[in-house]
């Protein structure tokens, strides 16, 4: 694994006067303090994306408060750096991803804060991120676990496909250059956020329900789905019925999402209206400990349809409700209604909006 170089060595650049290249000298009132960062490792072709480009960014002339600079070390060095340096208004991280997009696809999101639901997964990010394992992701975690997020954090991700040892981008990689250079340019010059303000969109996320309405309990997806569309949504999030078939759902997907949080009825052998949040195995995979009855076949192939067709959204939550009786006819039970409003709730946090609308 490559070294972890120390954080004066990559901030030095080339400046005699010790300020990152392309960073005008001091900043002019009113305009936003800004740090554009890369973060990877060199030498892995389409995953060097953002240490690669930032060199480029450094050679061009940036608005006053504007750094232009390399994070591609240990986040927690990276953090204790932050520290020492005063508050910036915006950061903006680049770097080549592998999340199952289409090669060279560019995404552009406002980081939310949300931290892993397992508290054993932030631990074991945090832990690897101290031995100095450079990661974007493990980099999102301990700022946000350590609070040194600033009022915006924006990520612009490349899809990469070539990640062997080497030099130079792929073809599809090496188009989106210039889109990037746009998108930094953008996050530059616009004007600080206000209290309130949600600057650039959080992720897109998709909610879909599945179910049959005329089959009782099974119908809870379309049940919720159905509940959902009746309040205010928050910017980027649709809803989408999805029935049994879930080929509209791969459809939809083509659309482009960064979250699909799928909506049925689960049977795990719990009482009936108990709620359950999982992350499901990637398609193909093992079922995991938490797994589920065939009902979820139609979910699972249309998931791994996605997958193939490489539309799949690289987080994918499941709200599941145990079903009482699936026997013909339109109302849920009891228990499975009640657990209607649950579900909603659990899902406008997730998704960012008001609970009660």
């Amino acid at each position: 694994m490559p070294a972890d170089p120390s954080p004066r060595e990559i901030d030095s650049g080339d400046g005699s006067d010790g300020s990152p290249l392309g960073s005008d000298a001091g900043s002019s009132p009113g305009s936003p303090r800004v740090l554009v960062a890369g973060v990877g490792y060199q030498f892995l072709r389409d995953l060097s994306f953002g240490p690669i480009v930032v060199a480029l960014l450094r050679r061009e002339q940036w608005p006053g408060g504007v750094e232009i600079e390399d994070l591609s070390y240990g986040p927690i060095a990276i953090l204790h750096n932050l520290e020492a340096r005063p508050p910036y208004d915006r950061i903006v991280l680049i770097a080549g991803v592998k999340r199952g997009r289409p090669a060279g696809q560019v995404t552009q999101y406002r980081w939310d804060g949300r931290l892993p639901e397992d508290e054993e997964e932030i631990q074991a990010r945090v832990a690897e991120a101290g031995s100095g394992v450079i990661s974007l992701d493990n980099l999102l975690v301990v700022l946000t676990w350590f609070r040194r997020l600033p009022k915006e954090l924006v990520v612009i991700e490349v899809e990469g496909s070539d990640e062997d040892w080497g030099e130079g981008f792929s073809p599809e990689v090496e188009r989106a250059i210039p889109e990037v250079v746009s998108a930094v340019r953008v996050q530059t010059e616009r004007p600080p956020l206000e209290d309130g303000e949600k600057g650039v969109p959080t992720r897109r996320a998709l909610v879909a329900g599945f179910g049959i309405l005329l089959l009782g309990d099974d119908g809870f997806g379309v049940r919720v789905i159905e509940r959902l569309s009746k309040g205010a949504l928050p910017p980027g999030v649709e809803l989408l019925e999805v029935g049994t078939g879930g080929l509209n759902l791969v459809l939809t997907l083509m659309s482009r999402f960064s979250d699909l949080v799928i909506v049925d009825a689960v049977r795990q052998g719990r009482p009936p209206g108990t709620l359950c949040t999982f992350h499901p195995a990637a398609p193909g995979a093992q079922t995991p400990e938490t797994g589920v009855d065939p009902h979820f076949a139609e979910p699972t192939r249309a998931m791994g349809l996605a997958a193939a067709l490489k539309v799949l959204p690289g987080r994918v939550t499941v709200i599941g409700c145990e079903p009482g009786s699936c026997e013909l006819g339109m109302e849920l039970s009891a228990a499975v209604g009640s657990a209607v409003e649950s579900a909603v709730a659990a899902i406008r946090e997730m998704i960012g909006g008001e609970k009660n609308s």
